[in-house]
């Protein structure tokens, strides 16, 4: 699904915050539940860049993921490539940064990193959508839902 005010592809989830159409707060919860149902396990590695909207998008995402049951580590206001790096080291399952990198200030993104530190592929980016399509996520029980832990260290480490 495309529009003006969201772009999906390979390289994220592109959007305008604030537009209906957009990138809204349940459209990164959802996106965070897809990713996390199609990881299965593991901790995910989030990072956003110093957008006004990446507070509003990066918690709706970790609440999706922490509804799979999925570890989150995140690492704050870092770039993209800093974000690879933390997933690697910290061998989590994958990896999300929120950012638009150079779209204007009222776009935010999701962009979907596997456990190698590199963007999903196309065929994982297809199982990814599919999943969020059918909205199959799968939620765990309160005692099995999983944990937000924080590590600002990384910037350094990179």
């Amino acid at each position: 699904m495309n529009s003006k005010n969201l772009v999906r592809s390979t390289s994220g989830i592109r959007g305008i915050v604030g537009e209906p159409t957009g990138l809204t707060p349940t459209l990164a919860a959802e996106y965070g539940m897809a990713f996390g149902t199609f990881l299965g396990k593991g901790k995910v590695v989030l990072g956003l860049d110093g957008r006004v909207s990446g507070d509003m998008v990066s918690q709706a995402v970790i609440s999706g993921l922490i509804a799979v049951g999925i570890d989150v580590v995140n690492i704050g206001i870092a770039p993209t490539p800093t974000v690879e790096i933390a997933v690697t080291g910290l061998k989590a399952a994958g990896g999300i940064c929120v950012t638009a990198s150079h779209n204007p200030s009222e776009w935010n993104a999701l962009k979907f990193f596997n456990k190698q530190g590199e963007f999903i592929t196309p065929s994982q980016y297809v199982d990814l959508n599919k999943i969020f399509e059918s909205k199959a996520f799968a939620l765990k029980p309160y005692n099995k839902l999983g944990k937000l832990s924080h590590q600002r260290s990384w910037i350094e480490k990179h």
